[in-house]
């Protein structure tokens, strides 16, 4: 084909599709029988390898679903007709980017110590950035009673905060200690819980 159709809309369905829509080929620039439309995607991180995946439609199609793709991840999309000739000069690429979702890692590097006989000191490394799934707004450290069947007590932090202190504890008791990110799509897994105690009334016991 001697022109490229254009592209009408790319958005995100999910975190990890796309759809694609484009105005169909005239006619006149098929020169052949049309066969059907190439859509080519890739990642379109500035350190991405230029290698292109790519589905095939039907002549009469004006959209394709790209599926299974990373979540929260730019794309660059292409689309071109094709012919037993073979496929026509896609225009430049236009960019979309999948949807957020929850992180899919916990935090790590967790380590808990006692500050005072009501207090812990609870720090962390952030999620590693391949595993966040959007943009991490804060954090949760979720704390109880080791060996209560209670529900978990929350402190939040903002996102840039990697150690907070949680204070108005019990004194000399056994906490279990876990830290959750999340993104606006809602939490990620939780840490491995951490046993740590708070110190008795007059000592710290780390």
């Amino acid at each position: 084909p001697g022109r490229a159709p254009v592209i009408k809309t790319a958005e995100p369905t999910s975190s990890t599709s796309l759809r694609i829509t484009w105005h169909p080929l005239p006619e006149k620039y098929w020169n052949g029988e049309l066969l059907g439309y190439r859509v080519f995607y890739r990642t379109a991180g500035p350190a991405d390898p230029d290698l292109w995946s790519e589905i095939d439609v039907g002549p009469g199609d004006q959209s394709a679903d790209l599926e299974g793709l990373e979540k929260f991840v730019t794309y660059a999309i292409q689309v071109a007709g094709f012919n037993k000739a073979g496929e026509g000069t896609p225009l430049k690429s236009v960019f979309v980017t999948t949807n957020e979702d929850v992180p899919s890692f916990p935090p790590e590097n967790i380590t808990a110590a006692n500050t005072s006989s009501t207090s812990l000191l609870i720090q962390w490394s952030p999620v590693p950035k391949d595993h966040a799934n959007g943009i991490i707004l804060g954090y949760k450290i979720l704390y109880r009673v080791s060996g209560s069947n209670g529900s978990f007590s929350e402190h939040r932090t903002n996102a840039d905060t990697t150690a907070t202190e949680v204070t108005n504890l019990t004194h000399f008791t056994v906490y279990d200690v876990s830290v959750v990110a999340f993104t606006s799509k809602g939490d990620g897994p939780g840490s491995e819980p951490l046993i740590v105690k708070t110190a008795e009334n007059s000592e710290l016991v780390r």
